[in-house]
């Protein structure tokens, strides 16, 4: 995708020109972009597997991409173990590059 690499860190970036006022498919917004096109994939589901079954699959995802990006966290930042307290120190490590990120543009 187009995000494999960002030359700097800036969740609001978008390489889609025609995204640039909303930036509704910027870097930062991915996981919620992804859930609503998987959202819209489960209704078309829904004659096959019903209701129930869309929402389960959708609790699901969400469930194994939370799983996922702390699993990657944790061995991006060379952690042991991850604990409830992990969420604050990754958000002030992207914070922290992304201001960094901002002074060197």
């Amino acid at each position: 995708g187009p995000y494999g690499f960002l030359d700097s860190y800036d969740p609001s970036y978008t390489p889609n020109t025609t995204d640039l006022p909303g930036r509704r498919y910027c870097y930062g917004r991915q996981p919620s972009i992804g859930l609503w096109n998987l959202a819209r994939f489960a209704e078309a589901l829904v004659p096959l597997i019903g209701v129930r079954g869309a929402e389960a699959e959708l609790e699901k995802y969400q469930t194994l991409f939370v799983d996922e990006t702390e699993s990657s966290m944790q061995r991006k930042l060379g952690l042991l173990s991850w604990t409830g307290e992990d969420d604050k120190l990754v958000q002030s490590f992207l914070d922290q590059m992304r201001e960094v990120s901002e002074l060197l543009s």
